[in-house]
């Protein structure tokens, strides 16, 4: 079974085999027959983008406390907002105390461990859902000598095999999946959940930005409407980024600068301050 995680925070615990390192550094486990693909926002916080695109590359978030402050509130609220199932690694006396920031969130109903072997437990456990449909999402996008252009993404929805054609967005070109990689083998074909990287065929790595989706896609230029957080104390006119996917492009006066694609399995999009002045940057949300 393959599972996506996010770890927000300092686990000490073996993460497994390291991968390359963007403004995520990436972790691939095997571990009692599960894969793990495991996403840490290391550039967090000075981006808030790292932490965004974390929390929604993944299905299930690992939030270890171990103070309280403005991040932790920033964290909250983007685990909410992105609708993100998880659990809270801390020591029973801050968890005391962080009670009252979570309430009235779903965040309140995030299991508590102590351990790494608690942890490690309830991931066991923990099953993620299977999507229909057909979304791959893409985070990185390179060109191999002898091979041509390769990205790296997550399966979000349905399955994929090799020699399937499909629209990328938003580039909105037709492409041919030439190979599938999976924790560095050949594979004919993967499922959903899987980290997978793609040889394609029919596009080049400059024309697939993060946040391109192969699959089920349309693309967005605006937004009719989205709500001001209650907690977002800073100015509107700042606000200058949309995040949806794990796309994060510029917004100005309702528009967006580049059309992003929307994706079918999550529709949520966040309005960012992009500044890294210590406050929450998350100003509002909306759906396409």
């Amino acid at each position: 079974m393959n599972k996506n995680i996010a770890i927000i925070g300092d686990v000490k615990t073996d993460l497994g085999k390291k991968g390359n390192t963007v403004d995520i550094q990436y972790f691939s486990k095997n571990y009692l027959g599960d894969i793990y693909s495991i996403f840490l926002p290391i550039k967090y916080p000075e981006k808030v983008q790292s932490l965004l695109v974390a929390i929604n590359l993944a299905d299930f978030v690992i939030l270890k406390i171990d103070k309280i402050d403005w991040m932790l509130g920033e964290e909250i609220v983007a685990c909410e907002l992105l609708g993100k199932k998880g659990i809270i690694f801390t020591e029973e006396w801050i968890y005391s105390e962080v009670k009252r920031f979570i309430e009235g969130t779903s965040l309140s109903k995030w299991p508590l461990v102590k351990s790494d072997e608690e942890m490690w437990e309830y991931l066991r456990e923990w099953k993620p859902k299977e999507r229909d449909g057909k979304e791959i999402w893409i985070d990185q996008s390179f060109k191999v000598k002898s091979v041509g252009t390769v990205v790296l993404g997550v399966l979000k929805a349905g399955s994929i095999s090799v020699h399937d054609r499909y629209k990328i967005f938003p580039a909105e070109k037709e492409i041919e999946i030439k190979s599938i990689q999976m924790q560095d083998k050949d594979q004919k074909n993967a499922c959903c959940n899987a980290r997978v990287g793609l040889s394609l065929k029919g596009i080049e790595p400059e024309e697939i930005p993060r946040g391109s989706i192969i699959g089920d896609s349309k693309l967005v230029e605006s937004i009719e409407s989205w709500e001001k957080l209650k907690f977002y104390k800073g100015d509107e006119k700042k606000i200058t980024h949309i995040f949806h996917g794990i796309s994060f492009v510029g917004y100005q006066n309702g528009k967006i600068v580049k059309a992003i694609p929307k994706s079918k399995t999550n529709n949520r999009f966040l309005l960012i301050e992009n500044t890294d002045k210590e406050h929450l940057r998350i100003a509002g949300y909306g759906e396409f």
